[in-house]
């Protein structure tokens, strides 16, 4: 599985996003192995100002599998800050949580973002894929 984290679907939606981020975000999307969780659909979904543009990313997301955040996935996510915090490093919770529905999902995050290398750097159970920054 693939949780796909809302740096890249940021980037997919933009017109002019991305193409690096978007190419790996469709073949994530042709694979069949696309994921999101709930914290990423608050990232996304709380956020967009448009009801069309809401409609339409609310279709293609209730389409993928959406990974349930339940204890083991709070657990990891707070292994993951209890790990990174031991080293004097910190994320965003909402990144930790995300790491923590990966991590306890055997899903590898595809991201853009910075903080789930620094996550994984402490916390080698984290699978990440890293596509431009």
């Amino acid at each position: 599985m693939i949780l796909v984290d809302s740096s890249c679907w940021v980037e997919f939606y933009k017109p002019d996003g991305n193409a690096e981020v978007r190419e790996a975000v469709l073949e994530a999307l042709r694979s069949g192995r696309a994921a999101v969780c709930a914290m990423i659909r608050v990232e996304i979904l709380g956020y967009i100002k448009g009801k069309r543009e809401f409609d339409i990313v609310s279709r293609d997301f209730d389409a993928l599998t959406c990974i349930e955040t339940g204890a083991a996935e709070v657990d990891a996510a707070v292994h993951a800050g209890r790990c990174l915090r031991a080293k004097g490093a910190t994320v965003p919770p909402s990144d930790l949580l995300i790491a923590g529905v990966a991590m306890a999902n055997d899903a590898v995050v595809l991201h853009s973002d910075a903080d789930f290398v620094r996550v994984a750097a402490h916390c080698p159970e984290l699978r990440q894929q890293l596509v431009a920054t």
